[in-house]
């Protein structure tokens, strides 16, 4: 064993030797691994890199046409309509019945129709009463989960929809809005008996009219809750 040690000794010297004499040393090149990681043999299967893992996704995911990263899916499928472009083709699809009014889906219960079928799925809830969304803190129930996150910010405090026009803060976007036609003076919603205006559908709804109803028009020519150039028109409660 001794004599082995020292015969590695030796290996070393003719380089230092020729060192001394200005000749190029011979590269060890066990050394140069060592010192230089980009020339490491690649490891076995068994041993993948830090930066792989087994659910990594295929590199067409993660890059786009133009060579971006960032997990954005090439927008390749275009509405011919407003040429708004998307990833996949069903979501062009859906979005396609917004220009065309298309409701291909259809409650087998009351037959009002939907443009998608999860509205479909979500509407069906209220004719089997389930409500799969339960709040922690009061044990309510919610048919969707959005209604679900709106209810929580009672217990939070949380008010994330603040009005630009003062410092008014909303727990529901439908409350801001509401809350924005004060300072912009609209009032969407009308009285199709005496054309009173008002900011909200339920003070139309509680709204006492005393024209009579020999001037209003027939019931095939309204909709109790139609929307005319962005306008509502409902019919108030008969004054009593």
């Amino acid at each position: 064993m001794g004599h082995g040690c020292r015969g590695r000794g030796h290996r070393v010297r003719p380089q230092r030797a020729a060192r001394r004499r200005g000749a190029t040393p011979i590269v060890d090149k066990k050394r140069k691994f060592k010192e230089d990681p980009e020339d490491l043999p690649t490891p076995p299967p068994s041993m993948p890199s830090p930066t792989s893992t087994a659910s990594s996704p295929p590199a067409a995911s993660i890059h786009s046409s133009d060579g971006k990263e960032g997990g954005q899916r090439d927008k390749q499928f275009t509405c011919g309509v407003c040429n708004r472009s998307f990833g996949y083709k069903h979501v062009l699809q859906n979005h396609e019945r917004t220009h065309t009014g298309e409701k291909p889906f259809e409650c087998p219960e009351c037959h009002k129709r939907f443009t998608r079928d999860h509205h479909l799925k979500t509407h069906m809830r209220l004719h089997t009463g389930e409500r799969p969304y339960r709040c922690d803190h009061c044990d309510r129930q919610f048919v969707q989960v959005a209604n679900l996150r709106r209810h929580l910010r009672v217990h939070t405090g949380e008010r994330p929809y603040s009005c630009e026009h003062c410092s008014a803060k909303f727990s529901d976007s439908n409350q801001l809005k509401a809350h924005v036609l004060i300072h912009t003076n609209e009032k969407p919603f009308s009285c199709d008996r005496c054309q009173s205006r008002f900011r909200r559908r339920h003070h139309l709804l509680h709204h006492k009219c005393g024209v009579p109803d020999k001037d209003l028009p027939s019931p095939a020519d309204s909709d109790d809750d139609e929307m005319v150039g962005g306008t509502t028109t409902v019919t108030p409660r008969r004054p009593q």
